[in-house]
């Protein structure tokens, strides 16, 4: 027989780290905030599901498990250095991680619960809830159980339950990042930024402040000044347009310059 078990995954403590170019201003402190409703059924590859944060039960199948997700969340959309966007919101989730599976077959929940019951299948279950937090909330989660048809009407209510809490006097709000994405530019774009990463670590080699090196580049395009400042950030330690570089900070962006021999081409 198999067993299906469920892995509660409760809710979040506050963001300990934020990206590259996100302020503590930019998160939302309240679910008024977040401007982007979502609510979608979907079903991935183990990889897929890893990459995007979706929880994956540990039974067999390696790669070739599949993960059924029922999903609602809502976020705020910020956008970080480098084109980065990350949504801050929360998310409740309904997850199963389906191994023993035929590809071509239905992936609707009274389908798999039906085939794990006949022995033909073998599945596990997630209830997760991130960035809300609250007894209510914690009384809507149906407890661990196998998966049956029965379970997944249970999982169906305490969704319902779950989205009916959100607004709850009791529930708590805590931004928790949902996900994040490379926005796609023009690939001139891309090139520019390069570019900015090469004159801002030359202007380091030179002992340039962070203010001259943003005012000899060719363009005040923003996306290529931010790129220059987040150089002179992380390789400089300079945060302030005019100071200047350590000699030793010098000297590590000439080394980083050395495989370009620029003087050839100067």
């Amino acid at each position: 027989m198999n067993t299906d078990l469920q892995v509660l995954a409760l809710t979040p403590n506050p963001v300990p780290q934020l990206p590259k170019g996100v302020g503590q201003g930019q998160l939302p402190v309240s679910v008024d905030e977040l401007s982007n409703l979502v609510v979608r059924s979907y079903d991935l590859n183990v990889k897929s599901a890893l990459e995007l944060n979706i929880p994956v039960c540990s039974i067999e199948g390696g790669s070739e498990r599949r993960v059924v997700v029922y999903e609602w969340a809502a976020y705020k959309d910020i956008e970080g250095d480098f084109d980065v966007h990350y949504q801050y919101g929360y998310v409740i989730r309904f997850c199963l991680t389906i191994s023993k599976w035929d590809a071509n077959a239905k992936t609707s929940l009274g389908f798999i619960a039906a085939s794990v019951e006949l022995g033909q299948a073998q599945a596990q279950w997630v209830m997760e809830v991130r960035g809300l937090s609250g007894p209510n909330i914690d009384k809507a989660i149906i407890p661990p159980t196998e998966l049956k048809i029965e379970t997944l009407i249970k999982a169906k209510d305490s969704l319902e339950a779950l989205v009916t809490c959100i607004r709850d006097g009791s529930t708590r709000f805590y931004p928790y990042l949902i996900s994040q994405k490379t926005a796609d530019r023009p690939a001139t774009a891309r090139y520019l930024q390069a570019a900015a990463t090469v004159h801002a670590l030359a202007g380091i080699e030179k002992g340039w402040t962070l203010g001259k090196a943003r005012e000899e580049f060719g363009t005040q395009e923003e996306h290529a000044l931010s790129v220059i400042d987040q150089v002179y950030r992380e390789l400089g330690g300079i945060d302030h347009p005019q100071s200047k570089p350590k000699k030793t900070k010098s000297n590590e962006a000439a080394d980083l310059l050395k495989p370009l021999n620029l003087k050839k081409w100067l």
